[in-house]
């Protein structure tokens, strides 16, 4: 009468496919998405899908961590600690679990990355002259708007809306929808409005910016078709496409835009990255920043 009911402990298998078929339910960027399914992928991989989560110890994240040294960026590799202390603390949180057995490692507790540098005016100029049709029309877009590359890989014509005058787009599926709980608008100027419909008279229905085989852009064959360009161009290597994003946020800012602003353009859901990132901006930023407002302001009208 007193003996308690068996039942299988979880394992990290177990734990890792609910935890995926969990995000999958909710309006997840599908980039956003293969990222997490990548990470916990290989930790699973590493520790056994049949490991009980009882058996597990901080001394396999460090592990793990330290046999992936393919992931040389710190951002890479806080992301893929992310996605592990995210998939057990959401086990934990469920009670499904009697703990969290991991916490973040030691070493990359309190590390900020230094902001990458905007890209210049010049630099993009650079690569937009010699890079191919198809991947200037996603340059022009990333430098005009300031969105994300996974947006813009991401959307469709069916996501491009207009009222009155205004045109712009809505993704119900991006990064941020855990966080804001909102669709992600981009605003379009009137020139990035009517560049969009010189673009759809010229394809037809899916994704705007496609590749050179008229399919959607994947995270890496932009990546690479970029650096080919910026190598070509002889950019530095520290510029890669998301650089862009923050040139528009830096432009943004030094011609008037109060932080509020800039984050919704961006589609934050508070000012608190803007302000560390952006705000206190290092002395090259500022360099470029006097260097390019004026032609800004000239193009703006």
């Amino acid at each position: 009468l007193f003996e308690q009911p068996s039942y299988d402990p979880p394992t990290v298998g177990g734990i890792i496919g609910l935890y995926l078929a969990w995000l999958e339910r909710r309006a997840m960027s599908a980039d956003h998405l293969a990222n997490v399914r990548h990470y916990l992928g290989s930790f699973e991989s590493r520790n056994g899908s049949g490991k009980p989560v009882s058996g597990c110890r901080q001394y396999d994240l460090t592990q793990w961590l330290a046999a992936n040294q393919q992931w040389r960026s710190s951002c890479t590799r806080r992301n893929a600690v992310a996605a592990v202390l995210g998939c057990f603390g959401w086990a934990d949180d469920e009670e499904l679990i009697d703990r969290c057995p991991f916490r973040a490692p030691r070493a990359s507790r309190g590390i900020q990355e230094r902001p990458r540098r905007p890209a210049t005016e010049d630099e993009y100029l650079a690569m937009f002259r010699i890079a191919p049709k198809h991947l200037q029309n996603a340059l022009f877009f990333l430098w005009r708007t300031g969105c994300r590359t996974c947006e813009m890989r991401e959307m469709t014509w069916d996501d491009v809306h207009q009222e009155g005058e205004q045109w712009f787009v809505v993704l119900e599926k991006h990064k941020t929808v855990g966080k804001t709980g909102q669709s992600r608008v981009i605003a379009l100027d009137r020139t990035t409005a009517r560049f969009l419909g010189w673009l759809r008279a010229k394809s037809g229905a899916g994704h705007i910016f496609t590749n050179s085989a008229g399919g959607p852009w994947d995270r890496h064959s932009f990546a690479r078709a970029f650096r080919r360009v910026a190598d070509r161009a002889g950019i530095a290597a520290d510029v890669s496409a998301y650089c862009l994003r923050h040139s528009f946020t830096c432009l943004a800012l030094e011609d008037g835009f109060t932080t509020k602003e800039v984050a919704d353009l961006l589609g934050h859901k508070d000012t608190k990255m803007v302000e560390r990132v952006y705000g206190a901006a290092t002395s090259s930023h500022l360099e470029y920043l006097s260097r390019t407002a004026n032609a800004v302001r000239r193009r703006k009208r």
